[in-house]
């Protein structure tokens, strides 16, 4: 999605010298491509997602609700109920050194 809005102009002055690195410099001054129109952000990130996103809090709860469930596939590839459940024991008893 990153790509859409931005369509990779980032490489170009990824490596240029600037005064602005040592300045406080809103981000549209330093590259005009930065300078994102939030509806066309909402449309990207709801093509991305199979969904119509019309507002910032919509936004923000679509990418916090992505955000769980792909920590929720991560720690259901990688552990089982019983680990959970004795992981989240060590954690409440503070036992760290089992832990780590």
């Amino acid at each position: 999605m990153y790509d859409v809005i931005i369509n990779k102009k980032h490489d170009k002055i990824a490596f240029e010298k600037s005064a602005n690195l040592y300045e406080n410099t809103p981000i549209e001054q330093i590259a005009s491509f930065f300078k994102v129109d939030e509806k066309i952000l909402y449309t990207a990130l709801g093509k991305t997602i199979g969904i119509v996103v019309d507002s910032a809090e919509q936004a923000k709860k679509v990418v916090r609700d992505e955000r769980y469930k792909r920590l929720d596939k991560l720690i259901n590839e990688k552990f089982t109920t019983p680990q959970i459940t004795d992981l989240l024991t060590k954690f409440e008893v503070r036992d760290d050194k089992a832990i780590f």
